[in-house]
């Protein structure tokens, strides 16, 4: 895998382009630690006059004279490095330079911890300096709590006067092959399992190494990012210890209620919900879609901080990683069913889906359920990241009609029931099951 090559961020480019053709005015860039905005934005900055600052946890001072001296060097605008006060460098810059110009400020979290003042500074530029100016300003940040309420959110300095606001989520789960094209299906699977869609951790995975070694080589005892899930929690929270058990949790026993998460990591429930919702708003943990159920589940959305966490706690010999291994890349397994069934299978069977999600009833469950009331059918999903022969097929696919009159409203039981079965390895024919999907089937290739 090259380095340098930027991966299926073409349309995060074109929205970016298209803010700064429009003018640009103040841009703001946020995503987790490690998801390439960085790479993203000194991809944007070719072929245009821009300068490129990352910003520290140092004083508010200090950051204006890097951004001052970097303003300087690459936009080659000579005494701006001797400007100390941001509001006088930002309209030095917009009236030094003729034409379109743009400041990034990288990590701008890390100045705003320690120098508010750039916050409102940033907001007097977006108000009374860069209408017309032909300056644009791209801000950054990794801290999503402090991005999403103490920049953007309501009441908040900036709030409201972005011209654009690009949230930067995970590569799809397709561009796991350009990472590893080496790899068997399965193995971009289980590779998936513990780096999710994160381009750092993706380029970390060394593709001559089987995936439970680079899953132990990386999040294991010892291992090069064995604290991921230690950083982020610290970088967000200002207390992370309760936070850190509930999240062990639920990676462990995942999917689950928030009483169930609240009793297992032994808390009240009352506390368990005000720190999930924490833990969603970044993007954490996220809720499980359950049919027609007020009841809510949750699991760990963040693979490298699923893996870490398991991995870690783990003894480091090959058959406990192999088993970590296996958990995770049920657990991804599952999701990628659901990823696929609703889109590309259910397309493939003509179905029109309306509602789709797990069934939950009266310990019943189906993995997923994808509805269509226009055509009166219904698919449901079971995903085994197991070995199956043509007789544990037709018992699953036998068991799903059955569990589907116990589970789903009264109103389907006249609808058509058809069954899918997602499975590690099988065969697809002579089996009962309407569709058979293993890992050889999904679209590694469509990485856009």
């Amino acid at each position: 895998m090259d380095p340098g090559r930027l991966v299926d961020r073409r349309r995060e480019l074109e929205a970016l382009g298209k803010a700064l053709a429009g003018g640009g005015g103040l841009i703001v860039v946020y995503g987790r630690r490690r998801i390439g905005k960085t790479r993203l934005l000194l991809e944007l900055a070719r072929g245009r006059r821009a300068a490129y600052y990352q910003a520290s946890l140092a004083p508010h001072e200090e950051n204006v004279s890097g951004l001052a001296a970097a303003v300087e060097e690459q936009l080659h605008i000579p005494g701006a490095a001797g400007i100390r006060d941001l509001r006088g460098l930002l309209a030095f810059v917009a009236s030094s330079v003729t034409g379109q110009k743009l400041i990034i400020i990288d990590e701008i979290t890390y100045w705003a911890r320690t120098g508010p003042r750039v916050v409102s500074d940033l907001q007097w530029a977006a108000d009374h300096l860069l209408p017309g100016s032909g300056l644009a300003i791209i801000i950054s940040g990794s801290m999503l709590g402090v991005m999403l309420q103490d920049i953007l959110g309501g009441g908040a300095p900036l709030y409201g006067r972005a011209s654009l606001r690009l949230g930067l989520g995970e590569l799809s789960p397709w561009c796991v092959r350009p990472f590893a094209p080496g790899y068997t299906p399965e193995e971009l699977v289980e590779t998936y399992s513990f780096t999710g869609g994160v381009p750092y951790h993706l380029r970390l995975v060394d593709p001559e190494l089987p995936p439970s070694e680079n899953l132990a080589r990386l999040y294991g005892p010892g291992g090069l990012l064995e604290d991921e899930h230690l950083f982020i929690l610290r970088d967000e929270l200002r207390d992370p210890a309760p936070y850190m058990l509930l999240l062990s949790e639920i990676a462990r026993h995942g999917p689950v209620s928030p009483g169930k998460a609240a009793s297992r990591a032994g808390m009240p429930s009352s506390h368990a919900s005000t720190y999930l919702s924490r833990l969603k708003l970044l993007g954490i943990v996220r809720e499980v879609p359950l049919l027609g159920r007020k009841r809510r589940l949750y699991t760990v959305a963040d693979k490298p901080i699923r893996a870490s966490i398991l991995a870690r706690q783990a003894p480091p010999s090959r058959e406990e990683q192999e088993r970590v291994l296996n958990r995770l890349a049920s657990q991804a397994w599952e999701e990628l069913a659901w990823l696929h069934s609703t889109s590309i299978l259910a397309g493939s069977l003509g179905l029109k889906p309306v509602m789709a999600g797990k069934a939950v009833h009266k310990g019943e469950e189906i993995d997923w359920v994808i509805i269509d009331e226009q055509n009166s059918t219904i698919l449901l999903v079971e995903a085994k990241w197991s070995r199956l022969d043509r007789l544990e097929i037709n018992r699953i696919a036998e068991g799903l009609a059955v569990k589907a009159r116990l589970t789903l409203p009264e109103k389907t039981a006249s609808y058509e029931l058809l069954t899918a079965v997602y499975a590690r390895r099988a065969p697809k024919t002579g089996v009962k099951a309407d569709a058979v999907v293993t890992p050889e089937d999904l679209p590694w290739d469509s990485c856009g």
